[in-house]
């Protein structure tokens, strides 16, 4: 079986050219070792396919190397264990941030706070059991009452006030959620798009993890696969938010205390087959 110099050229080619681009990949990650939110690569290598000699299938023999795939080097535990920590850490934040800013008016220990207007109160009660028939004494209780209602109701102020800042704060946190919810979909949509032509989209998979990231910030969020697409899904409380390319959006209402409630767009809560439940207008046409 001859073998022609040129198919040895070839082969030498494709060797050359497989480890150029193996080249250029290192490159790439030495470049982007700093860069945030990047995943290193890896080139793996496959076989090229065989050609045949002397129309005989059992002279078959390789033709060379040929780069079988770009792969990002990702360990998906460690990015599940961080995005946990994402979203343990911002509770504990922002709790740590609303309590410390209660405790501001909950300990004033001066005389002007709720512990010492509250003392003088108690004051002014054991003076008066000890001298009802005091008339100083009685006007004593009533001011200390009197100090110590406005006191309560200056603290209840506050309060409010660190609530209509939460709330404020969680409408803004649900925006940002929503942008990124969809910006994660439509990214989806362009992997799909593109691998189905073969091109490993390793760029766009580094930006989706950083929003992914920035979602778990936000949320407690599960993510897990759609099928061939990795990371496609990302559910929240077990409803999906993003599904692929598709999207759900949560939106902030009152509930009938006033209270910050949130909800799911797609959610028709108002639909139900229950009777015990359903509010329902039956119309003529409607019999059967």
């Amino acid at each position: 079986m001859a073998i022609s110099s040129f198919s040895l050229f070839e082969s030498a080619k494709k060797g050359l050219s497989a480890n150029q681009i193996a080249l250029t990949v290192v490159s790439q990650n030495v470049a982007n070792a700093s860069t945030e939110g990047y995943t290193r690569q890896e080139v793996l290598f496959k076989n090229s396919s065989p050609s045949t000699y002397a129309n005989n299938i059992t002279d078959a023999i390789g033709t060379g190397v040929d780069v079988g795939e770009i792969r990002q080097i990702r360990d998906t535990y460690i990015e599940a264990q961080l995005r946990l920590q994402n979203d343990t850490n911002s509770y504990w934040s922002a709790s740590k941030s609303y309590l410390e800013r209660i405790q501001t008016f909950l300990t004033d220990n001066s005389d002007a706070g709720i512990r010492g207007l509250m003392d003088k109160f108690w004051k002014a009660a054991e003076d008066v059991s000890n001298s009802a028939q005091s008339q100083t004494n009685r006007l004593s209780i009533i001011q200390a009452g009197e100090a110590f209602t406005s006191g309560i109701k200056y603290v209840a102020a506050q309060i409010d006030e660190v609530k209509n800042s939460a709330d404020g704060a969680i409408g803004e946190k649900i925006s940002q959620l929503n942008d990124l919810a969809k910006r994660v979909a439509e990214i989806n949509s362009q992997i799909a798009k593109f691998e189905r032509a073969d091109l490993k989209m390793n760029d766009l998979r580094d930006e989706r993890a950083r929003l992914i990231n920035d979602m778990s910030k936000l949320a407690s969020i599960g993510v897990s696969r759609s099928g061939a697409l990795d990371d496609g899904v990302i559910t929240i409380n077990g409803h999906a938010m993003v599904d692929g390319g598709k999207y759900d959006q949560i939106e902030t209402a009152q509930d009938s205390g006033g209270n910050t409630i949130l909800k799911w767009k797609s959610d028709v809560s108002s639909v139900s087959s229950n009777p015990a439940v359903a509010d329902a207008s039956i119309l003529s046409g409607a019999a059967d």
